[in-house]
């Protein structure tokens, strides 16, 4: 291997980049899934959205996060006809959608019951969500949980994991819901 030298503000600028372009492509691996009414539960600035709006299997995207400024931007940059941008806590959110995305949210949410109950009341037909799977909770002050996705697989009810898929150090699963009337026990997933 040649020798190179980099300054750190190369290397810094570097991993900036990897980190979005990784971000990027966790939404162009789920797009697939995405149709009809889509929520996508902090959805910070908004480009995600952007990038599921041209599926045409989508009706409507409605992104949704607790930071002001991150609303402010997203409305700014990457709002539509098709993508609206909506300031509100997800834990209090309840209006039906097709689709919830929840990206690299689960492990920033305290209490998790609050959670899976904001998924009934959504009442989602798919649920895409992603979250590390590596210990975080110690370098990263807002990670609140560290998950597998055996934890996941039980913590969501009435669903069946139907794709999993890795990047590096993220875990990204999709569910759909079951169909009725058959009983729970034949979903049961060991992942």
């Amino acid at each position: 291997m040649e020798r190179i030298y980099p300054t750190n503000k190369e290397i810094d600028k570097c991993i900036q980049t990897r980190r979005l372009d990784n971000h990027i492509e966790r939404y162009l691996i789920i797009k697939r899934y995405c149709f009809g009414k889509v929520l996508d539960l902090a959805c910070g600035i908004g480009y995600g959205c952007y990038i599921l709006e041209n599926n045409p299997d989508i009706e409507s995207i409605l992104g949704v996060d607790i930071d002001y400024e991150s609303i402010r931007i997203a409305n700014n940059q990457f709002a539509t006809e098709k993508v609206k941008f909506e300031l509100g806590n997800i834990l209090n959110y309840n209006q039906k959608h097709d689709v919830l995305v929840s990206l690299e949210t689960i492990e920033h949410v305290k209490n998790l019951d609050q959670y899976f109950q904001m998924i009934q009341r959504v009442d989602p037909k798919i649920i895409i969500l992603s979250f590390p799977n590596k210990k975080s909770t110690h370098f990263n002050k807002f990670h609140e949980h560290d998950l597998n996705s055996q934890q996941i697989v039980k913590l969501i009810k009435g669903y069946v994991l139907v794709n999993q898929t890795y990047q590096h150090d993220i875990t990204i699963m999709v569910f759909i819901k079951s169909p009725e009337g058959l009983p729970d026990h034949l979903f049961d997933t060991i992942v």
